[in-house]
């Protein structure tokens, strides 16, 4: 996902540089101009237009939080009960399926998800897995990284973090065990 992110001007530069060279070979300055302020607008905003076409899709994240819930033991059953799976939900609906117990910090003894909000909590773009079992000051989470030009794609990388360094878009959701 980072480097699709670093990659999201793309998708306003790429029809950018087609006007500009259309622009060029007819001589039209007015496409000229305007191929450079699509190419502004696409660097300026361009982590905003990954936002709004791919964050809030299907995600990878999604699937490798469920599977490292699984793998640790817990269930990833939505607060209703039901057993939801990544491909049919949006990162922002998987968020609405546990509208109960979110935590700003984790608490001890517990492992489950991290979903990262937006519109004071209306709305979650990324959600990974934390696991907070033994307690004290730092808690480790799963973070995933989607790599499209490396052999083995997306890849899981656990770090740690601090109780104090929680951020104010990080909600916690805590699971049960299976």
């Amino acid at each position: 996902m980072v480097i699709r992110k670093r990659l999201g001007s793309s998708i306003c530069l790429l029809p950018s540089i087609l006007i500009l060279l259309i622009g060029k070979i007819s001589g039209n300055q007015f496409l000229t101009d305007f191929s450079f302020g699509i190419g502004l607008l696409g660097i300026v905003f361009s982590e905003k237009i990954y936002e709004f076409i791919f964050l809030d899709s299907n995600s990878t994240s999604s699937l490798y939080a469920g599977n490292l819930a699984l793998h640790f033991g817990y269930s990833p059953k939505d607060q209703s009960g039901r057993i939801w799976n990544p491909a049919d939900y949006k990162i922002s609906e998987t968020y609405k399926l546990y509208p109960e117990n979110r935590k700003e910090k984790p608490c001890p003894g517990s492992a489950g998800f991290i979903f990262y909000t937006k519109k004071k909590g209306r709305y979650s773009n990324k959600m990974e897995f934390y696991d907070y079992r033994a307690g004290g000051e730092s808690f480790m989470y799963y973070e995933f990284y989607f790599h499209p030009y490396d052999k083995n794609g997306d890849k899981t990388v656990c770090k740690e973090k601090l109780i104090k360094d929680i951020t104010a878009d990080m909600t916690f959701v805590s699971l049960e065990k299976n």
